[in-house]
């Protein structure tokens, strides 16, 4: 049962990301929805998550989606972003390697709720800004 929540948080982060104009992000949640197993130390350690792994609790698609970003940043793993769209196969097989070779730098990041979107929630302020 464990399982299907996590998958299911991945599956509403998914959505989520589609709405506020992240497909890639939307696309690597389902990936993780559909295709995270136990065979690694971080699959393990998310599939038995013991909080609330959705966006009210500790957001953990969030949390692995940035540590990813983050290997990709310090150029241990290519961006994942560049896999084209229709290779879904290609993609997962680079988040699998960056799962089984780089699991300590993502177990890491996954003890730290994710950076948010600081920018979009700043931008209501603009206004204000100019007519100073």
């Amino acid at each position: 049962m464990h399982d299907e929540a996590v998958r299911n948080a991945f599956l509403v982060q998914a959505r989520a990301c589609d709405s506020l104009g992240s497909p890639f992000t939307a696309r690597l949640c389902r990936a993780m929805a559909t295709r995270l197993d136990r065979q690694t130390e971080v699959g393990e350690r998310i599939l038995s998550w013991s909080g609330d792994v959705g966006p009210s609790g500790d957001s953990v698609p969030l949390r692995l989606a940035g540590a990813l970003h983050a290997l990709a940043i310090e150029e241990k793993i290519a961006p994942l972003a560049d896999i084209p769209p229709e290779n879904e196969e290609a993609l997962w097989q680079a988040c699998a390697n960056a799962l089984r070779f780089h699991s300590a730098f993502i177990l890491e990041r996954l003890q730290s709720p994710p950076q948010t979107n600081e920018v979009r929630r700043s931008a209501v302020l603009l206004p204000g800004f100019l007519s100073i």
